[in-house]
């Protein structure tokens, strides 16, 4: 039974502003200095994928970016998305297209702008979820929390099948702080990474049952002559919707293997720099010209060769790009969308 991965490649990364624009999102920055995370995430699947298996879906505008930070891929690897509209209808189209592929086929899904540590425990945990998905039902990754945190959404684990496996009793949205702290100090539930394991078939299986009207628009690509005419009217005819809404939170039998890696969806600057430095430490994170005086805590990063200068300030981010400057504190993170959208408003071409 063939085994491919699924790269979804088709966030936009708002959160991380003014790093993060429309014409170069999240997955293609270097977070790391020698890679960006799309290149992460195809290099830890090629380490047990066949690199021919490994195929990316994104959006057609950005083409070009995903061609140059994956040069090896064949263009019959790359599926590109005429408009955007979340990652149901995205797996949906991938699914269709890899089951005329191999109708036996498992796919491995995951997102493009993840960052993970420790990649052979990361591995393990597929490949377990892997031997999961040959039983006929539907895996999902569940990462052990750390701290409480209230930018990711939650999996409750249920029944245990073996001690890293679960059945899944829930999936649950991103919670309050109070709640988040109750969940932490219970050990009941996991951090929903978003990645998925399951049978081609069985997944189409899934959507035609759950979600027709996204299982039609594409089942009908691959009925004569496939076009690009009608790849855009398919995309015109299914809902912008999420996996999680449109298939997984309406089954039953789900299974989540639990994994302790260090993982972050990077869903904001607080996350990065938790990521490099740890949540308490009093380092700054620094990727520019600066200098710091009794500053700590800080992540200060430049496009410019222009000197920064913090003195006596603690906990802030200061992105410093070509057109923009974005200085707030490091715990207003989330709210980075609430200047995207002002600006969407009133200066759509920064964005």
């Amino acid at each position: 039974m063939k085994i491919f991965a699924l790269i979804l490649a088709g966030g936009s990364g708002t959160r991380l502003w003014p790093l993060s624009r429309k014409n170069k999102p999240k997955q293609f920055l270097y977070i790391e200095e020698h890679r960006s995370l799309i290149q992460a995430t195809y290099q830890r699947l090629q380490d047990f994928i066949a690199p021919q298996d490994i195929y990316v879906i994104g959006s057609a505008a950005h083409a070009h970016l995903i061609k140059s930070h994956l040069p090896l891929l064949l263009d019959e690897q790359i599926l590109l998305e005429p408009s955007t509209r979340n990652t149901a209808p995205a797996i949906a189209y991938a699914c269709q297209y890899l089951y005329h592929k191999d109708p036996q086929s498992i796919v491995i899904v995951v997102p493009a702008d993840h960052f993970i540590g420790d990649e052979k425990i990361f591995e393990q945990a597929l490949k377990e979820a892997v031997i999961q998905a040959h039983q006929s039902c539907v895996v999902t990754l569940g990462m052990k929390p750390t701290r409480a945190e209230v930018g990711f959404g939650y999996i409750e684990k249920a029944r245990m099948m073996n001690p890293s496996v679960f059945e899944v009793k829930q999936f649950i949205e991103k919670p309050s702080v109070t709640v988040a702290e109750s969940f932490l100090k219970s050990g009941h539930y996991l951090w929903n990474a978003g990645i998925f394991v399951f049978q081609t078939q069985l997944m189409l299986q899934l959507y035609q049952t759950h979600a027709p009207e996204i299982f039609t628009a594409f089942k009908d690509l691959f009925f004569g002559i496939y076009s690009i005419e009608k790849l855009e009217q398919a995309y015109l005819r299914v809902p912008d919707i999420s996996i999680d809404y449109a298939i997984m939170e309406k089954l039953q039998g789900i299974r989540v293997v639990e994994t302790s890696c260090k993982w972050s969806d990077i869903g904001s600057f607080l996350s990065l720099g938790e990521i490099f430095l740890g949540p308490q430490s009093a380092d700054n994170i620094e990727q520019a010209n600066t200098l710091t005086v009794d500053a700590t805590g800080n992540i200060i990063k430049s496009d410019t060769k222009k000197k920064i200068c913090l003195l006596g300030v603690h906990d802030l981010v200061v992105i410093n790009t070509q057109d923009a400057l974005l200085v707030m504190n490091k715990n207003e993170s989330q709210r980075v969308k609430n200047i995207v959208a002002q600006l969407a408003m009133d200066t759509p071409e920064l964005l």
